[in-house]
């Protein structure tokens, strides 16, 4: 089983208990990470940019098993380069957004599932 296998079926598995117990399920797709230092070395690689995007591609083709799915990736990626965090959203670590970043991610979460 691959890794984004195991994280697929590890969202469906908490999508489910949650649902049991009477919760909206809002799940988020995962952004970039492209340039993230772990130290003295780079965290990100082309295999975990592959199971990043088959995860994401998951979530966005299986919308209607959530109530919703907000696409962080979508709105904080760099359109020249899909592997790393717009720079003008980039807190400087390359995997965190910074105030205006987060007011975008934030901007995309259908609140009337949340408040009520």
């Amino acid at each position: 089983m691959s890794a984004a296998d195991r994280i697929i079926a590890a969202i469906r598995q908490l999508n489910q208990q949650i649902k049991e117990r009477g919760f909206t399920v809002v799940v988020g797709t995962i952004g970039p990470f492209n340039g993230l230092n772990g130290g003295t070395a780079l965290v990100w690689t082309p295999e975990k940019e592959a199971t990043r995007n088959a995860v994401n591609d998951y979530l966005r083709t299986h919308r209607n098993e959530f109530d919703a799915v907000a696409d962080f990736d979508k709105v904080i990626r760099d359109p020249a380069d899909p592997t790393k965090v717009k720079p003008e959203f980039d807190s400087g670590d390359h995997i965190h957004p910074n105030d205006v970043g987060s007011k975008a991610m934030a901007a995309v979460i259908p609140l009337n599932l949340l408040v009520r």
